[in-house]
């Protein structure tokens, strides 16, 4: 499974669909998954 082409297939419809407040939540969830696998990876 491609994630990154799943998200870009995300954040295209997000965008299309409410471009202010997807881009808010997109990054609350980039920073939120990032901070996740640092912690899955120690």
């Amino acid at each position: 499974m491609q994630l990154s082409s799943l998200f870009e297939f995300i954040l295209e419809v997000g965008i299309a669909e409410y471009p202010f407040f997807f881009s808010v939540r997109t990054i609350v969830a980039v920073e939120t998954a990032a901070s996740t696998l640092n912690s899955v990876m120690e």
